[in-house]
């Protein structure tokens, strides 16, 4: 595997683990001080508890000191990724068991959740127990095993599949989705915090998996990353409309589907044709360097010869043809 053809140390690693530091960090302010925006965005939605946001800001550190990638911090992200992993393993079994071990409310008590008589007041849902316990295992095999595999970045998939399946569930206003068959739900921007950190995670190893298509310099890199987001926004857009057009009894069933499927095709066609036309384009300024190259070579006053890495002449000039005596049909393909 060619390192060269990846963008390897990504500094968005880096942004996108702060990012979810600093919401994490909001949150914990919302408990501290009681402010409620803080601890659930909107009042409909439910909180994050403390215990998430506190394996958010642990998770978001592990991970930008593991951007480093140096010997001597590894112990420190082992350390970090064993304690968030302790956290989110003990916090399931407490719900496979239907105990409590007290670990729920040890830094702060939930006491909304007291007073509306919830069962386990400050407990993080099984779904973010099971994302937090994805998360910091692959981190965990990374550090203490020191190699890098694709099995470890189709853990760090997984969690941002589930975790966009729960976003899709809130944006569609779909229980079963962001709840995916447990009674307790992800809070929404938990599930968000999910889907930031694991493409954090997955950049680390950016020779695996979908970073491997996404994280390239070639022009085919290039091009998935434009097309994952203008093919992302449109599905999103025109499905919501679809949702919004449903639920309020705008149009027919039959007729907005017929639409939608319009729609997409439309906006297909106009992405594809941007596609072809930047790929066209880049074939372009490469053929033209190519001409120049080749003009450089034949005007040059020196023989010149090209040969790739057996050994084979690739090219060779018109004083190469004069000065060796050997015609550029002898000289082409010959050791």
């Amino acid at each position: 595997m060619n390192s060269g053809n990846f963008e390897g140390k990504s500094r968005y690693t880096i942004y996108l683990a702060l990012s979810v530091i600093f919401l994490a960090a909001l949150v914990i302010l919302g408990w501290i001080f009681n402010i409620e925006i803080l601890k659930s965005i909107l009042p409909q939605y439910i909180s994050m508890k403390f215990n998430t946001a506190l394996c958010f800001i642990l998770t978001g550190i592990a991970l930008t000191i593991q951007w480093y990638n140096h010997t001597r911090y590894r112990t420190a992200v082992i350390a970090i990724s064993l304690f968030v992993l302790l956290v989110a393993v003990v916090s399931y079994l407490q719900e496979l068991l239907s105990a409590d071990f007290g670990i729920d409310e040890l830094f702060i008590r939930d006491i909304k959740a007291t007073v509306n008589n919830e069962p386990f007041p400050g407990r993080m849902s099984p779904i973010t127990s099971i994302l937090f316990t994805l998360l910091n295992a692959g981190l965990l095999v990374l550090n203490v095993t020191g190699k890098r595999s694709y099995i470890i970045q189709y853990i760090f998939h997984l969690v941002t599949l589930i975790s966009v399946i729960a976003v899709t569930g809130y944006i569609y206003n779909s229980p079963g989705l962001y709840t995916l068959s447990f009674l307790v739900s992800m809070a929404l921007h938990t599930s968000i915090g999910f889907v930031i950190l694991s493409v954090a995670a997955s950049s680390l190893l950016p020779e695996y998996g979908l970073a491997r298509v996404l994280m390239g310099k070639r022009v085919g890199n290039s091009m998935a990353r434009r097309l994952l987001l203008q093919m992302t926004l449109a599905i999103f857009c025109m499905s919501y409309l679809r949702y919004y057009v449903h639920k309020n009894n705008l149009l027919s069933i039959e007729f907005s589907i017929a639409l939608l499927t319009l729609s997409f095709i439309v906006i297909s066609i106009f992405i594809i044709a941007e596609a072809a036309y930047r790929i066209n384009l880049k074939d372009t300024k490469k053929q033209l360097a190519e001409e120049q190259f080749q003009l450089v070579v034949e005007s040059a006053p020196n023989a010149l010869l090209m040969a790739n890495s057996k050994g084979i002449v690739v090219l060779a000039n018109a004083q190469a043809e004069k000065i060796f005596g050997y015609r550029r049909e002898d000289l082409l393909g010959n050791n």
